[in-house]
């Protein structure tokens, strides 16, 4: 359903948003426009509570050629193959953005850090936060 993709991702952007300003340079002056949010926070959920609640259509059909693919092994799965490879290297490039944001002392990440994404080492915490968990969504 496309629907769930759009609550997954307004969701996990707050999971970014949030903290991040909460942590950010300007962390300490909330103000009560802070509850602006709220309506932010409390749409998804309620859109995936009902969106979840509504009974599953499944096709038998669908079912029984889904499981007969998937018995394949994934080497003959050309294109899972390839999304398992990409799933792998993103993980692994997600994680050396972590390290980054996290002040690793290697010297390809400080490079990494320097030429390709300064803003990962601002001082506003904001980034920080984003490089640790943009990746989730």
């Amino acid at each position: 359903r496309s629907s769930d993709l759009l609550v997954g991702s307004i969701l996990m952007s707050t999971v970014v948003f949030l903290p991040g300003n909460v942590v950010g340079k300007y962390g300490t002056r909330i103000r009560p426009a802070s509850l602006l949010t709220v309506p932010y926070i409390c749409l998804p959920m309620w859109a995936a509570l009902r969106i979840y609640k509504r009974p599953s259509v499944t096709y038998n059909l669908q079912m029984k050629a889904v499981q007969e693919i998937q018995r394949r092994g994934l080497l003959s799965r050309p294109v899972d193959l390839v999304f398992a490879i990409y799933l792998i290297l993103a993980t692994a490039f997600c994680i050396f953005r972590g390290m980054i944001a996290l002040d690793c002392p290697a010297e390809f990440c400080r490079f990494y850090a320097q030429h390709q994404e300064p803003y990962i080492k601002d001082t506003a915490a904001y980034s920080r936060v984003q490089a640790q968990f943009s990746h989730i969504g």
